[in-house]
């Protein structure tokens, strides 16, 4: 999904919804790099709805933290849910 999104958008672009973490990173020419993240999604293990009882499994579940100098991408960090609660 992350690299669709790249191709089609021809910009960075952060998006959720699929609850699925996802990134690709391309680059264009004189532009440099463009960036395509999917998010994941943050919702309890536990978390038990009928619409997701098929997919839930395949969540990402955790947060991503992009690490900005200006405005430009710096670096990113994904953390799972786990080692949140860790923290």
């Amino acid at each position: 999904m992350a690299y669709q999104n790249v191709t089609k958008q021809k910009d960075s672009v952060i998006f959720g919804h699929n609850h699925r973490f996802d990134m690709k990173i391309a680059t264009k020419g004189a532009r440099g790099k463009l960036y395509s993240f999917s998010a994941g999604c943050m919702t309890h293990p536990k978390y038990d709805e009928p619409w997701c009882k098929n997919t839930r499994h395949a969540w990402d579940r955790g947060i991503l933290i992009l690490k900005t100098r200006g405005t430009d991408l710096a670096g990113f960090e994904w953390m799972d849910y786990n080692s949140l609660r860790r923290l």
